[in-house]
């Protein structure tokens, strides 16, 4: 299994201590390393022993690690078992930095920021919450053309220490040809 095919993609974190779970987002993987990028606010120190999981295109990448070392929110983990893979259970999440958008809902639009994408969905941080099931369309502007497509809310939570902010998730409609083609990308 190729460890590259990990980076940017959605890691989850148990402490092995308290049993506490984390999340946060694959920069690298090797066999001896891992570098993660952690949610603020997440409260992780030196030494702190984790159980992992990563989330890849087809598989899952699992191990043991303890946290080595921190700057700002990256934490630098070292691998302490072998990394075990299996088959994926659930669609791999990429982080996709610098994307922008504008969904409608009822004739009303807002502009958001895209903060991750998967097979059928995405994650997006707006200034403003949504029930679920209410329906959107979108565009997203990427450096591969314009991406416009229909949605359905999933969830809506405020941003811990974000006043007016709101990440959402939203179960993408079935895309046409050329729009697929771009979201591949």
């Amino acid at each position: 299994m190729q460890l590259y095919t990990f980076s940017n993609t959605r890691v989850r974190l148990q402490r092995l201590e308290d049993a506490k779970f984390f999340t946060g987002w694959m920069k690298e993987l090797t066999n001896v390393s891992a570098k993660v990028d952690f949610k603020p606010l997440s409260k992780v120190e030196l030494g702190d022993r984790f159980y992992a999981e990563c989330h890849g295109k087809d598989k899952l990448a699992s191990f043991h690690a303890v946290a080595e070392h921190s700057r700002g929110l990256e934490i630098e983990l070292s691998v302490s078992s072998l990394i075990n893979f299996r088959e994926a259970n659930e669609h791999a999440r990429i982080v996709v930095p610098g994307i922008t958008g504008i969904a409608n809902a009822n004739g009303a639009a807002f502009d958001f920021e895209l903060v991750d994408v998967s097979e059928t969905g995405m994650g997006v941080i707006a200034n403003r919450g949504m029930p679920s099931n209410e329906r959107v369309t979108f565009c997203l502007a990427t450096a591969g053309g314009e991406i416009e497509g229909a949605a359905e809310v999933r969830y809506t939570k405020e941003v811990p220490g974000q006043v007016g902010k709101f990440r959402l998730g939203f179960t993408i409609d079935p895309l046409e040809r050329l729009p697929l083609a771009r979201w591949n990308q």
